[in-house]
């Protein structure tokens, strides 16, 4: 059987698949409740119910559907063992065991109740993630199994305590008021790195791969960013060769431990360092699972962030809405990944093509757009980057640590609290752009007696590819890039994703700044280094 968004619906509620416990994100509209609410609470075998658990049933709107609804679940909840099948690792309901009333509700509702279920009382979970975004599905992965050991293993609840964005803010809220607070993004690492692992189970399970490739590319899937530093991404970048997490990750599989594990789910380490890095087949699921896991949980970041129905002047905002208004399941390109002649394909070309846009338009109006690094980031890059030049912080406490501990020495430094997270009078920045970093630097200089300003400049570049070269579609007994399939969008990728000027200046007024004077004057002084 092929997985899909679909088949998740169709499974009314609950699919297993492998490990992990996919739940159907499909809401139930309030017209269904509504007729629910119309016949339900007046049938006898529910009145019954009701005033077994001392409930008085409601009658009228869809609101008393849905407190129907919640009533059987919690009868369900109470019934426990009775009806619950012994043999089912993850205690989920077995229809043959469940109540005979399941029979009399419409499907919308059997899904509800089994999903409600599973997420409060079926399992005991290692994580319970209800919604994935823009993919189709929530999921729930059980405290037993690969993904659970792995967690130990590589202790990865570190994760738990880095930020995905790292310093990243929400740009749309600096570039109206430059005298608002920075918000930032709060989801982890951690999350990312479940959401990878069920992203990769899914795709797995439909290519259909044997029990040993497909645990030693889930274990790649979830420990793919064990070596992200404290301060993730940005931290990385005060030492890109130190802070590789492919290349070092050959670091991690080392101890007793390691090789408990290796022995225990039968891993194939040199294949497992080969996905880590990208290559063959497994190391493009990696990839993809990867992306795609990302680029949902940033989106609906990013959007929660703002009322796109304000008149805002980011008209990225409304490019990256309109994308996921037209096609709600935009990330789940899982669906159409498969094996063809030994390598991934995607059969639904369109939906790639909106995924490689949306990832570009995110590019441009997040990751890169200067609003989002507008100060906190820059000065939380650049403070860590004098720390570690400084030999003040190391690599291994970096690796060891969480974002609370670097936050913590930006402070000192710096000599204030929540430097990061303090409201900054910024109404007198200003940002200038350069082609080069060689101009940028003399256009800098200018200002360095000038105590009442702070100048930081901020050189971008990244390997990051636009992807259409990189991803491959099916175009009849041919796998061919998406570029080639769908030369016009990929075009218009290449196009969002080409920065004319990447180096930037940003000038700040000094006496605007929540720090005290001296802490100004060494921020002015460490600053001068940051790029």
């Amino acid at each position: 059987m092929k997985h899909s968004v679909r088949s998740m619906y169709d499974a009314a509620g609950v699919s297993i698949v492998g490990n992990i416990a996919y739940l159907s994100n499909k809401q139930m509209p309030r017209q269904s409740l509504g007729k629910l609410a119309k016949w339900l609470p007046f049938e006898p075998w529910f009145v019954e119910i009701s005033r077994g658990m001392g409930l008085t049933p409601l009658k009228g709107d869809w609101k008393a559907g849905w407190m129907a609804l919640e009533t059987l679940h919690l009868v369900m909840r109470n019934s426990g063992s009775l009806w619950i099948s012994e043999d089912d690792p993850f205690r989920l309901l077995a229809q043959k065991g469940e109540p005979e009333w399941m029979n009399r509700l419409p499907a919308f509702a059997k899904r509800y109740i089994r999903s409600s279920y599973a997420s409060t009382e079926g399992m005991n979970p290692l994580a319970i993630v209800p919604k994935f975004p823009y993919m189709g599905f929530g999921y729930i992965i059980p405290d037993s199994g690969l993904a659970n050991d792995a967690v130990q293993t590589f202790h990865l609840m570190r994760l738990a305590g880095i930020k995905q964005l790292s310093f990243l803010h929400d740009p749309v809220l600096k570039e109206y008021d430059r005298s608002a607070g920075a918000l930032m993004f709060d989801h982890t690492r951690y999350c990312h790195v479940l959401d990878t692992h069920a992203v990769a189970n899914i795709i797995s399970a439909n290519i259909g791969f044997d029990e040993q490739t497909r645990d030693t590319l889930l274990t790649a899937a979830i420990t793919h960013d064990a070596l992200t530093p404290a301060g993730g991404d940005s931290v990385k970048l005060v030492d890109p060769v130190a802070f590789d997490e492919d290349v070092h990750y050959p670091e991690l599989l080392v101890g007793g431990e390691w090789e408990e594990f290796r022995k225990r789910f039968g891993i194939d380490r040199d294949l497992l360092v080969q996905t880590i890095m990208g290559e063959g087949l497994l190391g493009r699921i990696l990839d993809i699972s990867d992306k795609s896991s990302y680029l949902a949980r940033d989106v609906d970041a990013y959007l929660m962030t703002a009322n796109p129905f304000k008149d805002a002047r980011n008209t990225n905002y409304y490019a990256v809405a309109d994308i996921v208004t037209s096609d709600p399941y935009v990330c789940a390109v899982w669906e159409s990944a498969r094996r063809y002649d030994g390598s991934l394909v995607f059969g639904d070309k369109e939906r790639l093509g909106r995924f490689l846009k949306l990832r570009a338009l995110m590019f441009r109006s997040l990751y890169y757009n200067p609003f989002s690094r507008f100060f906190e980031y820059l000065v939380g890059k650049g403070v860590v980057r004098y720390l570690y030049k400084t030999g003040q912080v190391t690599r291994e406490q970096l690796l060891r640590e969480r974002d609370e501990w670097i936050e913590n020495k930006i402070d000192q430094v710096l000599g204030s609290y929540c430097v990061l997270r303090m409201f900054h009078n910024l109404e007198k920045s200003r940002i200038e752009e350069y082609y080069d970093v060689e101009s940028a630097v003399k256009r800098a200089a200018e200002f360095d007696k000038d105590t009442s300003k702070i100048v930081i400049l901020d050189d971008f570049r990244s390997s990051t590819g636009n992807g259409v070269r990189k991803f491959f579609v099916r175009d009849g007994n041919r796998a061919i890039p998406f570029a080639e399939a769908c030369p016009r969008d990929a075009m218009e990728v290449e196009g969002i994703m080409t920065f004319a000027k990447r180096v930037r200046l940003y000038f700040f007024d000094a006496d605007d700044l929540e720090i005290p004077v001296e802490g100004r004057a060494k921020l002015k002084e460490l600053m001068k280094s940051v790029s």
